[in-house]
């Protein structure tokens, strides 16, 4: 089986045009149900494989009869220097995508939270945007639980200045969420289903150890 994938990895610097954002007036969101909405247009997973349920179920819950034209791939880069196949989040979710999406375009954007630089991505309107991204870091179970509920509140509002100012507590990936969510507004994919939501610390009962938290989350 031929996986195509374009290019090694788009290192992404500087910061792009957010005095240019218009207000973002959000949707209502769809929480709970378990109908699937009909397109999908992004996609949020973890990318630590201790959440591999959440992983599957995320990717499961797009209908498989959809076909893209393409899925960019959108992950942080931990090692905060361009060599993608050093990145843990790219050669772990990789192959999980390819599996799933076999004949599917995938164009993998490694992006740093340092130097961030977000030019428009080229997208169409049959365009599949995933984030692997994990949320709070280095909290105990409850305190991520009250840190996610924040982050989830500025999701849902579009709010691309205060999430970029947030730090390891609260994402690992403000630069390229907010990336996500600035392309996904420009497809007018603004509404939301929150499929799970869960920490590392309530996945191994270690409820006092620093966690971090997962979100799976359906954009359409």
């Amino acid at each position: 089986m031929n996986f195509r994938i374009c290019g090694l990895t788009t290192l992404v610097l500087g910061l792009y045009a957010l005095v240019l954002i218009k207000p973002f007036n959000p949707p209502p969101q769809i929480l709970g149900t378990t109908e699937p909405p009909a397109v999908i247009r992004g996609l949020i997973i973890p990318h630590h494989l201790l959440a591999e349920s959440l992983i599957l179920q995320g990717l499961n819950a797009i209908p498989p009869d959809t076909e893209y034209d393409q899925i960019i791939f959108l992950f942080p880069n931990h090692q905060e220097q361009p060599v993608l196949l050093k990145e843990p989040a790219y050669l772990d979710i990789l192959p999980y995508l390819q599996q799933r999406f076999p004949r599917t375009l995938i164009r993998p954007i490694m992006v740093s939270n340092r130097h961030p630089n977000l030019a428009p991505l080229a997208v169409t309107n049959n365009t599949l945007l995933i984030g692997a991204f994990d949320f709070s870091h280095y909290l105990t179970a409850a305190e991520a639980a009250k840190r996610d509920q924040l982050t989830l509140d500025l999701i849902h509002r579009h709010d691309y200045l205060k999430i970029l100012k947030l730090g390891n507590d609260y994402t690992d990936s403000p630069v390229a969420l907010t990336w996500f969510l600035q392309t996904l507004s420009s497809l007018e994919a603004n509404q939301t289903q929150l499929l799970a939501h869960t920490n590392s610390g309530l996945l191994t009962r270690q409820l006092i150890s620093p966690a971090t938290s997962y979100f799976v989350m359906l954009f359409f």
